[in-house]
């Protein structure tokens, strides 16, 4: 929760005009549930039996009391979040793709102990690895992150309407390069 001060003082030997803080909620609670399953399908006939597979759901019930007894859901805190994986692991290859996705929330409180309205919309993320070993002990990489090039969107939710508040964009990063043990 935020804390602004707007009338000139002094805190720690320091006069200010004004002042902009945080403070904590004075109470919240999370009750959450997570299931995930992951496996090797090493059953599978050749080359098929390198595949690898995974998933986790978490669901999260969260609530924030505010100084006005007001009750949030948890700033911060998604209530649906979702994870998936592809991979292939076999010989000198491992290759893996991630999924993830993470439900809008609540991205701040007012001063006055209101949520006020700013909620981070949905997010989905993807993630793309490869490695290849060339000899034992040396093995070349590639790493691409964000590869669905996803923004930051933060709105206003007023009166059930949305209005943009903030939009950043980070782009795609990439890696790549050699691993060697000796």
């Amino acid at each position: 929760m935020d804390l602004d001060v707007e009338d000139p003082g002094e805190f720690n030997g320091l006069t200010y005009e004004e002042l902009s803080s945080f403070i904590n909620l004075p109470e919240g609670e999370v009750f959450g549930v997570e299931v995930g399953y992951q496996q090797a399908l090493d059953y599978l006939p050749a080359p098929w039996d390198g595949v690898i597979v995974g998933a986790n759901y978490t669901y999260a019930d969260s609530e924030a009391t505010l100084e006005d007894g007001t009750t949030i859901p948890l700033p911060g805190q998604s209530e649906h979040i979702f994870n998936a994986m592809l991979g292939y692991d076999k010989g000198r290859w491992d290759l893996r793709a991630a999924y993830s996705f993470k439900g809008e929330n609540i991205d701040d409180v007012d001063t006055d102990g209101i949520s006020d309205g700013r909620i981070i919309l949905d997010q989905s993320f993807l993630d793309l690895s490869a490695k290849f070993e060339v000899k034992d002990g040396l093995k070349i990489y590639a790493d691409l992150k964000n590869v669905l090039d996803t923004p930051i969107e933060i709105v206003d939710r007023e009166n059930g309407f949305d209005l943009l508040n903030q939009y950043e964009e980070y782009g795609f990063t990439a890696q790549a390069g050699v691993i060697w043990k000796f």
